[in-house]
Parts: structure tokens; sequence; C-alpha cells
């Protein structure tokens, strides 16, 4: 027997659809405002996640300063002596001096496209 041909309809990749909404500008504002609480929250994940990578770098960093702390107390002869807990320098009465430790302040991207959508978003809705 034959095989039996069927026609295969070919879909466009750009159909259009047209629906007609009630009070359409009320969905677009409850749209845009949706829109930017997601980016609000993806800016603050994209914080977070910068945070955690410093962590984890100061982490390191703290533990190789301990390796090397241990090392030197070994060379030393050191290694069983317990270290004790240094008095509150806020308690004493003899003015202490303090060194400022310079931090590396972390890169504000500027112009970066969240803060674009962002900022667009906000305009959007703010001309309905």
């Amino acid at each position: 027997m034959a095989a039996k041909k069927t026609k295969t309809r070919k879909k466009k990749k750009d159909e259009w659809v047209h629906v007609k909404l009630n009070a359409p500008v009320s969905k677009r504002k409850n749209i845009l405002t949706a829109a930017i609480s997601v980016v609000e929250l993806m800016k603050r994940q994209d914080r977070i996640r910068d945070i955690r990578t410093e962590k984890h770098k100061e982490m390191e960093n703290y533990r190789a300063i301990m390796k090397e702390f241990h090392h030197m107390l070994g060379q030393l002869g050191l290694k069983d002596v317990k270290l004790k807990k240094v008095r509150d320098s806020s308690k004493s009465d003899a003015p202490v001096k303090v060194r400022k430790k310079v931090v590396a302040k972390p890169v504000v991207k500027k112009g970066s496209a969240l803060d674009t959508q962002l900022d667009a978003l906000r305009r959007k809705l703010q001309t309905m």
C-alpha cells in the first residue's frame, strides 16, 4: 500500500495576534511596575554576587596570612603557646593610635545595562 501524504502547513516565525483588553492602561502600568521590581531584584542579585566573590577573596587572603602566621610560630618553637585575648582598647585610659586600613573600593559600573533598563521603564511608567 502506498503511504498517504499529509500536507504540512508552514508556520511563519513572526505571527501577530491582536487581543482587545479592557482598561489597557492599568494593565500596562501593572506590567511596568512588575518589570521594574524584577530589574531591581536583578540589580540586588548582582550586588550580592559581587559581595560574595569579594568575601571569598578576603577569606583566601585571611587563610594565607594565618598559614604564614602558624608557620612562623612553628619556626620560633611557639607552637604550643596559647594566645591571650587582648584587652579592648576602648576601655583603657591611654590613648592608642589607630592606623587606618586602606580598603579598595569596589568598582561601580556606571551606565550598566540594568540601570538603563530600569530608567527606561520608570520613564515609561511616568508618562502613562
